[in-house]
């Protein structure tokens, strides 16, 4: 019960952390200012949060994607709260709060007699997420460029998902292995 309450508590303040400093990355990165209000304050906050577990979706597909490239057999996906995982025949969705800031993917070798190239395959399969979240940094780098908005709202999001997509490119996973 505690790490929940921790759990919910360290995913709030990280939240109320990025509404508020975020903008002002945004600022200094593209030399877009948003007007802070409260109702804005609360869109940002919402907006933050469900994007972000966009992103942190992008990688875990990317990581699967690559992994059934690799002829990984799927698992498990596990994003935020989320949790939807393949046991046998049997597929199951849950809710948790015990893991409420990151993702997971899990995969498997079907066949434990082919394990020729596994070290190449495991990495191709770590590669995707990384990948997956250059590319969507990569798009949004090119929709800013392409396309000239004048709505601050889509500017807002496409920059979002840029530093969003980078900063899991830039700062690996902090879990230790179990």
């Amino acid at each position: 019960m505690f790490r929940r309450l921790t759990n919910i508590f360290l995913t709030l303040v990280i939240f109320g952390f990025l509404t508020f400093f975020v903008p002002i990355i945004i600022d200094e990165l593209f030399g877009f200012r948003l007007e802070l209000d409260r109702t804005n304050i609360y869109f940002i906050y919402i907006y933050l949060l469900i994007l972000y577990y966009f992103v942190i979706f992008i990688h875990e597909i990317g990581h699967l994607t690559l992994g059934c490239f690799c002829k990984f057999k799927f698992h498990l996906l596990h994003v935020g709260p989320l949790i939807y995982y393949k046991d046998g025949r049997r597929k199951q969705l849950l809710i948790t709060t015990n893991e409420l800031l990151g993702g997971t993917s899990g995969m498997y070798i079907s066949n434990t007699k082919d394990t020729k190239y596994l070290r190449i395959k495991h990495f191709f399969y770590t590669l995707g997420g990384y990948l997956f979240n250059i590319f969507g940094a990569l798009l949004s780098l090119t929709i800013l460029s392409i396309a000239e908005f004048s709505s601050e709202s889509f500017n807002f999001i496409v920059q979002t998902f840029f530093i969003f997509n980078i900063s899991l490119v830039i700062f690996p996973d902090f879990r230790s292995s179990k």
